[in-house]
């Protein structure tokens, strides 16, 4: 089949091109590199020479968005394309919508999707021929998603705020090209609209629990209302995915669904939530080196040099400038400097640079609390003992999150 792809470089529009290409259809992606800008439906005229032949099309396009002249934007241009669509006799169309889609939701995109139904539902009335379906996907994870990436770095935390949601359905994005592929060859069924969720009902703390490996639980706080509306709207300022105000109704709002919709009606049985997040943890194996070899030596040698190395009444000098009282002060370069050295040997192994890592970030906390406290002066000491703490600190949590997405599973056999 010739299908016109629109919205072929995005999350879901790549994976769908390759579940294309997997079944031998001929691809025609459409898009602003190819002149049609979905917020400007004259530029489908453009298009015209790419839309010839096609025998089928697949919508893809679309983001969350609280603008409401933008999502109008959007929506007419989708509209547009499903008018020619329908005058063209185009017999198979996919439109990805999403579960919420409702002309009364929440936000703006949402309810941009529900006009965009009832569109395509339009068309699909009047002309019984028009193999035409919406599948509406609650949660889509997968490798490659900018809110999936970002939801497995905050599973990765330690310690992380519990954010209060609605209960999703995710669905790995491979499960849902599949299933738009089979629906854009199956015959014209009388289900127009059909869910597309994964088997497990959770909640977003749920969600990034199935992330969780190895008993390496984090520490989940729940943050009061207002802060929880302050930090979205924070970062929705700084255009981070998944932010904003209109991004914490949605969650509130949930997107449950049918989870025996997709497997009835495609064939495609959904992987569960916990092997799709098997896939999705931010691991990068360099990365962790490079941290390993950067911070093991220095928690070594820093440990060695105060009890070894650097003469132990210059150490004290330090320790006492810093605000420890007398009577611990030798005790405290002791066994500071043995923890140190206990801390970077335990960061050489894969198997202890979880716990070494996060008692890094404790041990350096305290470290800066004591010199803040004690010797506020440290702060201007041009060598930083006290500023140097903060980039060593973050660090170090990194070292953990990365092992905390990448334990060290037992060998087989």
């Amino acid at each position: 089949m010739r299908v016109l792809l629109v919205g072929s470089t995005g999350f879901l529009g790549r994976a769908i091109r390759t579940a294309l290409a997997r079944r031998g259809h001929q691809i025609v992606p459409l898009g602003r590199d190819q002149g049609y800008d979905l917020e400007h439906a004259a530029s489908l005229e453009r298009a015209a020479p790419r839309r010839a032949d096609v025998e089928g099309i697949v919508i893809a396009a679309g983001h969350l968005t609280d603008d409401d002249e933008r999502a109008a934007r959007m929506t007419d241009g989708i509209t547009a394309l499903l008018d020619q669509a329908a005058a063209a006799r185009v017999a198979n169309l996919v439109l990805i919508s999403s579960i919420g889609a409702d002309p009364e939701a929440p936000v703006a995109s949402l309810r941009a999707k529900a006009a965009q139904e009832h569109a395509l539902l339009d068309h699909r009335r009047g002309n019984p021929s028009l193999n035409w379906t919406i599948i509406r996907p609650s949660l889509v994870c997968g490798p490659g998603g900018a809110s999936s990436h970002l939801l497995a770095s905050l599973a990765s935390l330690p310690l992380r705020p519990r954010i209060r949601s609605g209960p999703f359905r995710p669905l790995h994005v491979d499960d849902l090209a599949e299933a738009v592929v089979r629906l854009l060859a199956s015959p014209r069924s009388d289900e127009a609209a059909i869910d597309a969720c994964g088997p497990d009902r959770v909640d977003l703390e749920g969600y990034l629990r199935a992330f969780e490996q190895d008993g390496r639980r984090a520490l989940s706080l729940p943050v009061p209302a207002g802060l929880e509306r302050l930090f979205f709207r924070l970062a929705g300022l700084l255009r981070l995915p998944l932010a904003g105000d209109a991004m914490l109704r949605v969650l509130r709002a949930g997107a449950d669904g049918d989870p025996e919709a997709l497997p009835r009606r495609t064939g495609v049985t959904p992987r569960p939530l916990a092997v799709a997040a098997g896939s999705l943890m931010p691991a990068s194996p360099v990365l962790r080196r490079l941290l390993v070899l950067g911070l093991a030596p220095f928690w070594i040698w820093s440990g060695l040099c105060s009890i070894w190395l650097w003469p132990v009444d210059q150490s004290v000098d330090m320790a006492r400038q810093a605000g420890v009282p007398d009577a611990l002060v030798v005790a405290s370069v002791y066994a500071g400097g043995i923890l140190d050295v206990v801390i970077g040997a335990a960061m050489l192994p894969r198997a202890t640079q979880y716990p070494a890592a996060l008692a890094a970030v404790a041990v350096t906390a305290a470290y800066v609390a004591v010199m803040t406290f004690g010797a506020p002066e440290l702060w201007l000491h041009p060598l930083g003992p006290a500023a140097k703490g903060l980039p060593l600190a973050a660090a170090a949590l990194g070292l953990a999150m990365l092992a905390k997405a990448d334990p060290v599973r037992p060998r087989k056999g």
